[in-house]
């Protein structure tokens, strides 16, 4: 391979960091949104350095059936070992606390280096500047990186693609120039991704292919049993020690059934188009499965088409492009472990695309370089430049409006509820967000509609029982949401609250126990010695007032709690 020229080199890398830092630039001002308030906020999990001792024990994996009404978790929010990116987590609070400021600048940072590993595995192994920028660039303004890179709980996306790069990068770096004392890195390297996400297992397979097809010469037996080895330690620690418990939650497809491989064919002629196309796109609702892979249809023709044209396009490159039918094998390679082919819970998500689209998108990058050749006369190739740079400027601009719409969980939501009224997800957030920020009168036809999806879930009753105005009804939605989640605090709390407020303060006690039995926080605490110091119970009231000094450990909230005990029963007149 000859050498990139050094000057070239620098202004293209100056040129690609520019560009994509631009298009992201308005992430770095975006909220907390989806998992990541119950990874940063209400998770204590990553509040202090000394709790890394908790990643090799029980509290590590998430139960997503934990999450549910609860105010705070001590787990990684990980349902599957990554040990990896939860160090990342523990240095980001250590620094920014709960400003997601700087937890958007890691992720910022991490996309950047990733485009420039990009460029680097690229020139290397085509030995061609322009290629390595092009592909570089393709893959690091293309709208479907929105989501990893605005969702700071789906960085472990972005860090498994760091690591393999940089595994894939020394190996290829190492076989080019016959270097056999230096594989501790890419091992290390592989080692570091699998245990960041689990998806990066695939790697050896890639890396074999790319010694026996494409350098044609073997890294030796010792390079591959290394890379088995960890492999092989990797899968005992996720099937046995911490097992992915979503493996068998929210699984959309019967294995044995025609459906279930007509999704497969479908889901890939769907991620290839996106990756291909990527006008109108919008941020996916949670668990979604699209209508065209979820039944057979006319898209069935075009998907078995689109397929086959990609495995056929891989085979023809083969034999006369190799290095296209390389990064058309990256992509179908790093596709595997998200094909459904072990069923996901989210079957359907662009973050997932974030390492396989580094092939597809380099392949698309070559057969550009090939269309501007392929004209002889000047006019013709400035047109297709022209072309092509237009269609890179909207590109950018459509990754802008979709950093915009990952804003917030508001912004998230609304989307949803337009784009797909028919989820359930986009409703059922618009209406927690709408309650807790935005008020009853907004959050109420949200609510509802939820309902009309899914009358059993019980946050829905009781929210929508906060936001009526007839005592009996809210009493009907309090008890349904008790009926429906027995374990579920919030409908105990909301019982309580009318019974004090209609004066029947022994039954209000009675629910207000058995929340504070669930969970002693402040809240409950503070009802308690209210409703006792209706009951004119003074004892009782002062028990629970030293209760609250062993357990709470906020000045503000004991000083709350000390009034209380020390108000003048006849001058309290202030509703829970």
């Amino acid at each position: 391979m000859r050498e990139i020229n050094n000057s070239s080199r620098r202004i293209q890398i100056l040129a690609l960091l520019t560009i994509v830092a631009v298009v992201f630039a308005n992430s770095l001002f975006n909220h907390f949104v989806g998992d990541d308030e119950a990874l940063f906020l209400k998770n204590t999990f990553y509040h202090s350095i000394a709790n890394v001792r908790f990643f090799f024990s029980k509290h590590y994996i998430a139960n997503p059936a934990e999450y549910f009404g609860n105010e705070d978790y001590f787990n990684s929010g990980s349902v599957a070992y990554r040990p990896v990116v939860s160090l990342s987590y523990l240095f980001d609070y250590s620094v920014w606390g709960t400003n997601p400021f700087g937890y958007h600048l890691t992720n910022y940072l991490l996309h950047l280096t990733n485009c420039l590993l990009v460029y680097f595995l690229v020139g290397r192994l085509t030995a061609q500047n322009q290629l390595a920028f092009f592909a570089a660039l393709l893959f690091g303004i293309h709208p479907t990186k929105a989501e990893a890179v605005c969702a700071i709980g789906y960085r472990q996306d972005l860090l498994a693609a760091f690591f393999i790069l940089l595994a894939i990068l020394k190996h290829v770096t190492y076989s080019i120039k016959g270097i056999s004392r230096k594989w501790f890195w890419p091992i290390l390297f592989y080692f570091l991704a699998v245990f960041t996400k689990e998806s990066a297992v695939v790697m050896p397979v890639m890396v074999f292919l790319y010694d026996r097809f494409f350098h044609q010469e073997q890294s030796g037996k010792k390079v591959y049993i290394s890379y088995a080895v960890v492999l092989v330690f990797y899968l005992f620690v996720y099937l046995f020690i911490f097992p992915n418990l979503s493996l068998v939650q929210h699984q959309f497809f019967n294995v044995f059934s025609f459906k279930y491989l007509y999704a497969i064919i479908s889901l890939l002629a769907l991620n290839t188009l996106q990756l291909v196309w990527p006008f109108a796109l919008q941020p996916l609702p949670p668990l979604y499965l699209p209508a065209e892979a979820a039944r057979v249809g006319i898209f069935s023709v075009v998907a078995v088409t689109i397929d086959a044209f990609l495995i056929g396009l891989t085979v023809r490159f083969f034999k006369q492009q190799r290095i296209g039918s390389l990064f058309l094998l990256w992509f179908l390679i790093f596709y595997i472990p998200i094909s459904n082919l072990v069923p996901l819970a989210n079957p359907f998500t662009h973050r997932f695309l974030y390492l396989p689209s580094i092939g597809l998108l380099t392949a698309l990058a070559i057969g550009l370089m090939k269309g501007y050749k392929f004209f002889a006369e000047k006019k013709k190739q400035v047109l297709f430049c022209a072309i092509v740079g237009i269609l890179s400027f909207f590109i950018c601009l459509e990754t802008v409006r979709l950093n915009m719409l990952w804003r917030s969980n508001v912004s998230l939501a609304l989307n949803w509820v337009k784009y797909f009224p028919s989820e359930q997800k986009g409703f059922a957030i618009m209406a927690i967000e709408a309650h807790k920020a935005l008020g009853c009168p907004t959050a109420l036809p949200y609510l509802k509609k939820t309902l009309e999806f899914e009358p059993q879930d019980p946050r829905m009753h009781y929210m929508l029982g906060t936001c009526l105005d007839n005592i009996m009804e809210s009493k009907a939605r309090f008890q349904r949401a008790i009926d429906l989640n027995p374990n579920y605090r919030a409908p105990y709390i909301g019982m309580g609250k009318t019974f004090y407020a209609e004066g029947r303060y022994n039954d209000a006690l009675n629910y207000f126990v058995i929340a504070h039995g669930q969970k002693r926080t402040f809240e409950t605490y503070r009802l308690l010695m209210l409703t006792y110091q209706r009951l004119k119970n003074k004892n009782k009231l002062l028990d629970v007032l030293s209760q609250a000094r062993t357990d709470l450990h906020v000045p503000a909230q004991l000083q709350v709690l000390e009034e209380i005990a020390n108000q003048d029963l006849k001058s309290h007149e202030d509703a829970p």
